[in-house]
Formats: structure tokens, sequence, C-alpha cells
């Protein structure tokens, strides 16, 4: 790989970390807009329950909070 492909891997590599460490903050914030933002139009959550779609997910992780979870508490590192 050329210098520069190398140097955008590993910009990539990064961005791909702080994109999980942002999803975790805005989720335990409870920032659902900007949090659905992370995902693309037709963005798919598969996890609890599968959600498609960001109005499907704005509807979906404010109702989380509404059983017996209500908070989030994620704990992000350097890995």
């Amino acid at each position: 790989m050329s210098l520069e492909e190398r140097i955008q891997r590993l910009e990539d590599l990064h961005a791909i970390g702080q994109l999980r460490a942002q999803y975790c903050q805005l989720l335990d914030d409870c920032r659902w807009d900007e949090l659905v933002e992370l995902f693309t139009e037709d963005g798919c959550f598969d996890g609890l329950s599968t959600v498609r779609g960001r109005p499907a997910l704005r509807a979906f992780f404010p109702n989380l909070l509404q059983g017996s979870l209500d908070a989030w508490w994620h704990f992000s590192s350097n890995e």
C-alpha cells in the first residue's frame, strides 16, 4: 500500500472507533435525534429487537426506557 492508503486506513479505523464511542455516549445521554443520525436512512439495529429505518429507530430507543431499563452506562475504552 502507498503511504496515502496506509494513512487513510488508519484514519478510517480511528473513525470507526469514534463512531462506537459516539453511539454509546448519545445512547447514554438519551440524545435520540443525534443517535439515529448515526444510522443510514435504512439502517438497522439488530439486538434486543430488530428495527430498520430512522423513524422506527427514533421510536425504538426511547421506548426501551419504559420497561425495567431506566438508564444505560457504557464505558468505551481504547482497545
